[in-house]
């Protein structure tokens, strides 16, 4: 197993009820994902720096409703968000901060208790709805494994380990939530996985998005097939045309 997955999320009792909210842009954080951040508005650092101050280093990371928003309110950012571990920092030349975290657990905004210098919130921690194993369960994890591996072969760039720690997931929420963080995804689509806290519901509509990701890339493959074989084509073409006219000349027929 890559030693930046987590072996297993913490239990919701065992995590803090009030820390520092980070607002992102663009990208939802799932539980087991590892992100690299960078942070540039005051309010962000802020919230940084407060979650570095603590002893368990966490935070808690919700995506903005409208990415060019440059001092999101509270009415501005989702209320679901992941609680994740702050990593690595680094701090740059232009005095913002280059941040690796890791997914821990999902979290709703209960209420703020401030807005100023940084977002500070009160959280309700809740557990996936647990699906008892089932025929349809079994179904629908073979299929995202043979997903995950075909849509590699495709060309599309995942995570090396992926198909690997796949193999050993046995839990469906996780197995959703890994491969979710791989997709490249509309942040309504991301924001509606997050907020779904039904593990076998979460698990079908994931692999519902494979499939669509598969027959894209298909249909993209034949595209440029098409394009390279009529490039060839044209290229042996001029070729051919171009040996034609050096026979002429040597035979001096114009």
């Amino acid at each position: 197993m890559p030693k930046d997955l987590p072996r297993r999320k913490p239990d919701a009792e065992d995590m803090p009820t009030v820390l520092p909210l980070l607002p992102v842009r663009d990208l939802v954080v799932f539980p087991y994902m590892i992100a690299p951040l960078r942070v540039s508005r005051k309010m962000s650092l802020e919230a940084v720096e407060a979650a570095l101050a603590s002893e368990d280093r966490l935070v808690f990371i919700v995506a903005q409703r409208d990415a060019s928003d440059e001092e999101p309110t509270a009415n501005a950012l989702y209320r679901t968000g992941t609680v994740g571990v702050i990593m690595r920092m680094r701090r740059l030349s232009d005095d913002s901060l280059k941040i690796l975290v890791q997914g821990l657990s999902r979290a709703r905004v209960q209420r703020f208790l401030a807005e100023q210098p940084y977002f500070q919130v009160r959280l309700d921690h809740y557990e996936d709805v647990r699906n008892q194993r089932s025929v349809e369960v079994e179904a629908v994890t073979r299929s995202v494994r043979t997903n995950v591996e075909r849509i590699a072969e495709l060309g599309k760039t995942l995570q090396p380990e992926l198909a690997m720690v796949l193999q050993n997931v046995e839990e469906a929420g996780r197995m959703a939530d890994l491969v979710a963080s791989n997709l490249t995804l509309k942040l309504p689509e991301a924001q509606a996985l997050l907020e779904n806290d039904d593990q076998g519901a979460r698990l079908v509509k994931v692999n519902e998005l494979l499939e669509r990701e598969i027959g894209i890339l298909e249909v993209q493959n034949r595209i440029q097939n098409r394009a390279k074989e009529e490039m060839t084509k044209t290229q042996k073409d001029y070729f051919l045309r171009e040996q034609l006219r050096q026979i002429r000349n040597e035979l001096g027929d114009t």
